[in-house]
């Protein structure tokens, strides 16, 4: 990776961290390489993201900066360790507005990356290339090395909001390659019932997507497989699964690929609660089979799945809790790859 020598708010456009946003980094680390993922589940006044390390088996965590550490701290915490993680004396990923500012105001600083506290030296400003968003382009970092024998060195976000590293190399190495971020998330956000099967084969970064894995009623959880083929193809597989929003989905490298929506129908043991937003066409949970027959059509039959049937035109299946036309209500609709 190449970089450009800059004066400062020169041609590398400014850069601001959002909520939703994933920061994805090559990384070295005794010897090993592999991908890391960071997720931003919030910004201010607090710094709280997932981070994910794509190896067979992945290894996750969460880690959440306070507003102390935010503002104030001198130290790194560069350990990782599986789980969640309160920081309120470090920064992870995140530069402190202390350190930020004095490298850049005084050009010098120290700082704790490991254990051990060394004296940073701020040496100019550069383009650092990246893709935001599908489209390459540079944004503006800080550059600052030790002037120990080890010549630690980081690349910072120019942006004393938010500082992040872009790179570092302190023997742990990380280097930010993608950005991929949210449009317009709003906690009044709605998802209207037709736009549901519309959203297979979109972008997981679609805002309306966000909103239903993020913000129905609280974030869905979500399980997590990598996988590299024999000929080096990289796959990344989320499995979203909410009972308490009744919804499952599955995101295939940023893609959502399919999607099933659940009814809590009484007698049946699924542990689901109902699915609280609005469903396609005009349904609702209340129907018997009988009244969706009415209003949508008759459907295929399902010979694999019992009590269900494929609506083909509208990318659907609908799975009934029994076969009496009269009484059956939905367990669920399931809206496939399409």
């Amino acid at each position: 990776m190449m970089f450009v020598l800059l004066t400062p708010n020169l041609e590398a456009q400014d850069f601001k961290i959002t909520k939703g946003m994933c920061l994805r980094y090559n990384v070295t680390s005794e010897g090993e390489k592999f991908k890391m993922y960071v997720i931003m589940k919030d910004v201010f006044p607090s710094v709280k993201f997932e981070w994910i390390m794509l190896k067979n088996p992945c290894v996750r965590g969460t880690i959440s900066m306070s507003t102390d550490a935010w503002k104030t701290a001198d130290k790194q915490n560069n350990l990782f360790d599986p789980g969640d993680q309160k920081l309120n004396d470090q920064s992870c990923i995140w530069l402190s507005q202390y350190i930020y500012e004095s490298l850049k105001n005084n050009g010098e600083v120290k700082m704790t990356p490991d254990q051990n506290e060394k004296h940073y030296l701020r040496n100019g400003f550069q383009a650092y290339p990246v893709i935001l968003d599908g489209k390459a382009t540079t944004i503006q970092v800080m550059y600052a090395e030790s002037d120990d024998s080890t010549h630690d060195k980081f690349w910072i976000n120019e942006n004393t909001n938010c500082p992040v590293i872009f790179k570092m190399d302190i023997g742990f190495k990380m280097e930010l390659y993608e950005i991929r971020s949210v449009s317009k998330v709003s906690a009044e956000m709605k998802v209207s019932g037709n736009d549901l099967p519309t959203l297979i084969g979109k972008s997981s970064f679609d805002p309306r997507i966000y909103y239903l894995c993020n913000q129905l009623t609280e974030a869905c959880p979500f399980t997590i497989e990598y996988k590299v083929a024999g000929n080096g193809t990289e796959t990344v597989l989320y499995h979203y699964f909410s009972q308490i929003n009744g919804l499952k989905m599955e995101v295939v490298n940023d893609t959502l690929k399919s999607m099933v929506i659940y009814n809590n129908v009484k007698g049946d043991e699924n542990g689901w609660v109902r699915y609280p937003g609005e469903l396609p066409f005009g349904l609702n949970f209340d129907m018997k089979r009988e009244e969706i027959e009415k209003l949508i059509g008759k459907a295929n039959d399902n010979p694999s799945i019992p009590n269900s049937v494929i609506y083909p035109d509208k990318n659907m299946m609908i799975t009934y809790n029994s076969d009496d036309l009269r009484k059956a209500k939905m367990v669920c609709i399931s809206i496939p790859p399409k």
